[in-house]
């Protein structure tokens, strides 16, 4: 493991798609990222909930995925999804993925 208490990874080949958590600049807040292949698009970035940029089909040359493959540490569905209910409380509560309160 790194210093940083999550397994190492390589980075030297493409991204895989999935979930980040990533900062958004100097002195700001984490948040979730995610990086996406679409084969009408091709890679792009969706950087707390709106996308990044521009598509491309080499994924150096996708806006913000570069930065989130090298830079962001990997979550899992579940912990990205906590993420984004603590960061927009309006978005609709799914009564099956929440666990009970009592």
């Amino acid at each position: 493991m790194n210093r940083h208490h999550e397994p190492s990874r390589r980075v030297d080949g493409p991204p895989e798609v999935g979930y980040y958590l990533v900062k958004s600049g100097r002195k700001m807040p984490w948040v979730g990222a995610e990086i996406r292949y679409s084969a009408l698009f091709g890679w792009y970035a969706i950087v707390n909930g709106e996308p990044c940029g521009d598509p491309h089909y080499d994924w150096l040359l996708a806006d913000g995925v570069s930065g989130i493959w090298f830079f962001g540490k990997r979550l899992t569905e579940a912990e990205f999804k906590k993420l984004r209910r603590v960061a927009s409380p309006n978005l609709p509560i799914d009564p099956n993925a929440e666990p009970a309160v009592f």
